[in-house]
């Protein structure tokens, strides 16, 4: 409905207009009534307290060359009494429990970070001995008490009261039960009491509420964030053990097939002897009556009574003599004396090439025989 007053459109339950504060009745609009001159209710002025505080000294600053932890650690270890004497007045006292503290503190930092500190056992047992004193042991002060300060009454300013003093050019609402001015900065009904819409009170309200449901909402993403990327660290973490499970049986491969490569490059320094061998001087044959059965010989590192015959006859006799090139083996003569012909017994020993170069002294000739030994 409107106001028979004012013409404004107003709640059809109102009794009074609240913009112009007539009283709403069925009769003609000429039957109107005006609420009287409207009272607002004293202010009070917040108080004023003043306080005295005392002023402090200020304390000259210290210079010192090291740390107070340290030149207490020093004098702990040291064995001058002088020393020990200065350690005992210092324990005790708020500067080296506060140093004590701080040092805990840089330790513990330390070790989030992943630092691993071996301390030695002096340090272990100084610093154990400060956590006794300052917190195992009852703590004595060598310091003298500070009295206390009397308290000092607070001095307040009157309370001044303050009347609000309607203004012509502003414009009141009023309120629709009483029909009493609305005060403008509390949103209040002078008159009852009915507290209507405060934008000032519920405007800051409304946007913590926005920004505690924002930041709930932001934990719980972050949450499931981290989540997320604990299950991908995860998967991460397997697939790196099994890669390293891989190369660790590629670096076996490598390794065998490095020793594999060797053995070969030892057996084709083998050949390279043979060759050279095969290319120089007689072998196995020097002359019809100065020769052996076999030129080229292979046997096996644990073969045993492996034999050859040597030819050796002249008509005045002879000494035969062996001449060896390579450790891999050696010969032994069966008989000491023979007429044409001799056994030759050989005896392994490692793995590798011999060249037996037989020689006689009736003539100069030479013939050479080569021995390989296999595994």
């Amino acid at each position: 409905m409107k106001c028979q007053k004012c013409g404004y459109s107003i709640p059809e339950d109102s009794e009074f207009c609240q913009y112009c504060g007539a009283h709403l009745e069925p009769q003609l609009a000429s039957e109107t009534v005006t609420t009287p001159a409207e009272t607002l209710p004293p202010v009070e002025s917040a108080s004023e307290t003043v306080s005295e505080t005392a002023p402090t000294e200020p304390q000259p600053e210290v210079v010192q060359e090291e740390s107070l932890m340290s030149r207490a650690y020093r004098s702990y270890i040291s064995t001058d009494p002088e020393e020990k004497r200065f350690f005992e007045e210092l324990l005790g006292t708020e500067e080296l429990k506060n140093a004590y503290l701080e040092e805990c503190e840089q330790n513990q930092r330390e070790y989030d970070k992943g630092v691993r500190i071996n301390f030695k056992q002096s340090y272990t047992q100084f610093m154990g001995a400060l956590h006794d004193e300052y917190f195992s042991a009852p703590q004595t002060s060598h310091e003298e008490p500070v009295p206390a300060e009397e308290p000092v009454a607070p001095v307040t300013a009157p309370i001044a009261e303050k009347t609000m003093v309607p203004n012509s050019n502003e414009k009141h609402n009023f309120c629709k039960k009483c029909g009493s001015a609305i005060d403008p900065n509390t949103k209040k009904c002078s008159g009852c009491g009915k507290q209507y819409f405060n934008g000032k009170k519920t405007v800051p309200i409304v946007l913590l509420s926005v920004l505690l449901i924002g930041s709930i909402g932001l934990n719980v993403m972050q949450y499931l964030q981290g989540q997320e990327a604990s299950e991908t660290v995860s998967a991460q973490t397997t697939q790196i053990e099994e890669l390293e499970k891989e190369v660790s049986t590629q670096k076996s491969t490598i390794s065998s097939q490095k020793s594999q490569i060797a053995d070969l490059e030892e057996k084709g320094g083998y050949f390279d002897t043979i060759c050279k061998e095969l290319s120089t001087g007689n072998i196995g044959y020097a002359a019809s009556n100065f020769k052996a059965s076999e030129s080229v010989i292979v046997v096996d590192k644990n073969e045993t009574n492996r034999k050859f015959t040597l030819t050796a006859n002249w008509t005045n006799g002879g000494t035969v003599s062996t001449d060896y090139s390579g450790y891999s083996a050696w010969v032994n003569f069966d008989n000491d004396s023979w007429t044409t012909s001799t056994k030759m017994t050989i005896e392994p020993w490692q793995e590798g090439v011999t060249a037996v170069t037989f020689s006689n002294d009736v003539d100069s000739k030479t013939f050479k025989i080569l021995i390989i030994v296999t595994e």
